[in-house]
């Protein structure tokens, strides 16, 4: 019983960090929400839903700063790159990278033949990653390099992480 006790005693001591946070509903899509990233900061938010858009919120005002829109399909995935832009993709197998307050995409990533899954940025900041449903996983230099295919997956591919 003294063993149990030293680890609900830790467990105590950590309740309060675990629930010091604020909540907030984010109102704004017209569909289910299927990817959210939070940047470095923890400022700001992305959201990407089934209606086709992404949105940029401010978590400090808890209110919607920008709406994106350049998906054909849902947005599956968003990630905050290390150089302060955006990148998003989704079922119409298209990665746009987004400079906030832009209104169009700076660049568009093809080479899915399916709709993407999942994006990761690699700790460096350097690299994107994108996990689709043609079975691949693409490696995307983001200074304007060839990417990578890396193929071999006989079903699809839902995640990647660095």
């Amino acid at each position: 019983m003294l063993h149990l006790n030293k680890y609900l005693s830790i467990s105590l001591l950590l309740l309060p960090l675990t629930f010091d946070a604020v909540y907030a509903q984010l109102r704004g899509h017209g569909g289910p929400v299927r990817a959210l990233a939070v940047s470095p900061d923890g400022t700001q938010a992305l959201s990407g839903s089934f209606d086709t858009s992404v949105i940029r919120w401010s978590l400090t005002r808890n209110a919607a700063e920008q709406v994106l829109r350049f998906h054909d399909g849902a947005v599956n995935a968003v990630a905050y790159l290390k150089d302060g832009r955006i990148a998003t993709a989704g079922a119409d197998a298209h990665i746009a990278i987004w400079t906030p307050s832009h209104q169009q995409p700076d660049k568009i990533l093809d080479g899915h033949i399916g709709p993407i899954a999942s994006l990761a940025v690699s700790p460096d900041g350097m690299t994107l990653a994108s996990a689709s449903w043609d079975h691949t996983v693409r490696l995307w230099p983001l200074n304007g390099g060839e990417q990578s295919v890396h193929e071999g997956n006989t079903q699809n591919v839902n995640s990647v992480a660095f």
